[in-house]
C-alpha cells in the first residue's frame, strides 16, 4: 500500500511514478515504475431561477443552485439588464457579487421592484450571473405582473384631443358607455348592484358615487370618480325609435332661450340633473368632470354637460360621445359653444345611422352636429380616419346598423390605443379592460332599423 505522507499534497489529474530498490543480498529485476490513478474533482454545475412577481411585492429573489456541494467558495457577479421593465420606474438596478459558500448548494439575490400607481401590461427584466465556473453567464428572466386597476388609466389631466392618453380615456369611457347597459343574462333592477360589483372591484377601482334611474323617461346613469376624476356615464334606450318617430312634433325650447332641442333628450337629461347636481357637490372635490355615453346616452350626456357648465355647477368639463345623434337646432349649436370650458369629442363609426339623425330625417335643417370645428372623430377598422366637424364628413351613401355597437366602438378604440402606444395585442390586453362580445346590445335595435328604413335610410 503507499501512502503519501503526512503533509504531501497529491494533486488531481496526476499519475505518481515510484521507482523500488533491491534490499540487501536480494536481486531483483529492472525497476519498473508503478502508477497510482488519482480521480479529478468534479467541477460543479449552476442553474438560476426566474421568478414572477407582483408590482407590490417589493422585491424579486432569484436563485443560484449547484448540483453538488460547493468544493471551495464560489464567487459570482451579478447585474440586471433593463427590458420592457426599465430601472427607476420599475426595478432598482444591482450590480454585486453573491457567494455560495464551501459546502453549500445555492445562494440568492433580491432585486427591488418599483411600485407605482399605473396600470401597465405584464413587463420583464434580466439578470445576468457570471462566474469562472461559466463559460458565458447565466440569465434570469424576471417577470412582474401589474396589480393597479382600471381606474388609474384614467387621468383627468388628459384633454379630448389626439394624445395617447386622450385615446386612452376615449377608450376606457367607451367601456363606460357599454356597462351602462344592462349585463348579459341580468334585469334592469339587477343594474345598480352589477355596476357597483364590477367598477369597486380591485381589478376596476373605481369609487361608485350613484346610480340613476328615472323609470317614467327611461333614464339610467352612474358617477364614478378615482383620485384625479368624477365621470357620470349615461345609458342608451330603446325608445330612440319612438323619439325618431315623433321628432317633428317633439321639440322644447332652452329655457331663457330660442335654441330649440328635442323634448324626449332634454326631458331625460332633467330627470336625473337634479340628483347629478347634488351630487357633484357633495362629491367632486376638485377633480375633473367628464360625462360621456353611447347612442340616445350620448344625447342626453351632451345636454347635462351643457346644462352643467352653462348654469356653473362646475368650472370645466369634458363630454366624449360614441354614436350619438344630434340634439338640437343650429341655435342650440351656437349656444352650446358659448358656454366656455367645455371640452367635446364625438365618436363616430364611418357607417353609423345614428349620428346622422335625425339631422337627415325631417327637418334636416333644424337639427345638426355644428357645434364645435374640430369635436368629431371617425372610426373605420381601428384606425381614426377623419378629424374634424360634421361639415367635412361627407354623410356615407351606405349605412350599416353594425356599426352602432357599442362593443365594436370600444374594439376599435382599443386598437386606437394599441397603435398609438406601440403595444402587442397581448399587452394591449393586460393593459386594458376585455373587450365585449360584439353583439348588438338588447335595447331596440332592429326597432331603430325599422325606424330608419321607414324615415328613408337605404
Amino acid at each position: 500500500m503507499l501512502r503519501a505522507g503526512q503533509g504531501t499534497t497529491i494533486r488531481t489529474g496526476l499519475a505518481l511514478a515510484f521507482a523500488l530498490a533491491a534490499p540487501v543480498g536480494v536481486v531483483l529485476a529492472p525497476p519498473s515504475p508503478v502508477r497510482a490513478a488519482i480521480r479529478p474533482a468534479i467541477t460543479p454545475s449552476l442553474t438560476v431561477s426566474s421568478p414572477t412577481v407582483g408590482e407590490s411585492a417589493g422585491s424579486a429573489t432569484v436563485s443560484v443552485v449547484s448540483n453538488i456541494p460547493a468544493p471551495a467558495a464560489i464567487t459570482i457577479s451579478v447585474a440586471t439588464v433593463a427590458g420592457t421593465a426599465t430601472t427607476k420606474s420599475d426595478f432598482t438596478a444591482v450590480s454585486s457579487t453573491i457567494t455560495i459558500a464551501k459546502g453549500a448548494t445555492s445562494t440568492s439575490v433580491s432585486i427591488p421592484i418599483v411600485k407605482n400607481t399605473v396600470r401597465e401590461p405584464t413587463e420583464t427584466f434580466t439578470v445576468e450571473f457570471s462566474s469562472t465556473l461559466l463559460v458565458k453567464p447565466l440569465v434570469s428572466k424576471v417577470t412582474i405582473t401589474d396589480d393597479d386597476p382600471y381606474s388609474s388609466l384614467f387621468t383627468g389631466s388628459a384633454g379630448v384631443g389626439s394624445t395617447s392618453t386622450d385615446r386612452r380615456n376615449a377608450a376606457l369611457l367607451a367601456r363606460m358607455s357599454f356597462d351602462a347597459y344592462a349585463f348579459p343574462g341580468r334585469t334592469p333592477e339587477q343594474w345598480p348592484a352589477d355596476v357597483t360589483a364590477r367598477y369597486e372591484s380591485a381589478a376596476y377601482g373605481w369609487d361608485v358615487v350613484a346610480t340613476y334611474n328615472d323609470p317614467a323617461t327611461d333614464t339610467q346613469a352612474f358617477a364614478l370618480r378615482n383620485s384625479t376624476s368624477y365621470v357620470v356615464v349615461f345609458r342608451g334606450s330603446a325608445e330612440l325609435p319612438d323619439w325618431l318617430g315623433n321628432f317633428e312634433t317633439n321639440r322644447i325650447t332652452v329655457p331663457g332661450t330660442s335654441a330649440q332641442v328635442h323634448a324626449g333628450f332634454w326631458n331625460a337629461a332633467d330627470s336625473v340633473y337634479a340628483d347629478i347636481v347634488a351630487d357633484l357637490a357633495a362629491s367632486r372635490g376638485t377633480r375633473s368632470v367628464w360625462v360621456t355615453g353611447h347612442s340616445l346616452g350620448g344625447a342626453v350626456a351632451q345636454l347635462t354637460a351643457f346644462r352643467l357648465r352653462r348654469d356653473n355647477h362646475v368650472p370645466s368639463a369634458s363630454l366624449v360621445t360614441f354614436g350619438a345623434p344630434s340634439v338640437g337646432s343650429t341655435g342650440f349649436g351656437t349656444l352650446f359653444s358659448s358656454v366656455g370650458s367645455l371640452a367635446y369629442q364625438r365618436w363616430v363609426h364611418l357607417d353609423d345611422p345614428v349620428p346622422y339623425v335625425p339631422g337627415v330625417i325631417g327637418d334636416a335643417l333644424a337639427f345638426t352636429h355644428n357645434v364645435l370645428a374640430t369635436d368629431l372623430r371617425t372610426l373605420a377598422d381601428g384606425t381614426v380616419s377623419a378629424v374634424g366637424g360634421q361639415s367635412t364628413v361627407t354623410v356615407p351613401p351606405t349605412f350599416d346598423l353594425k356599426d352602432h355597437d357599442m362593443p365594436l366602438y370600444y374594439g376599435d378604440l382599443v386598437k386606437v390605443v394599441r397603435s398609438a402606444l406601440g403595444l402587442t395585442s397581448t399587452a394591449t390586453s393586460q393593459l386594458m379592460p376585455p373587450v365585449p362580445p360584439s353583439t348588438l346590445p338588447s335595447v331596440g335595435f332592429e326597432a331603430i332599423r325599422q325606424a330608419l328604413i321607414d324615415n328613408g335610410f337605404p
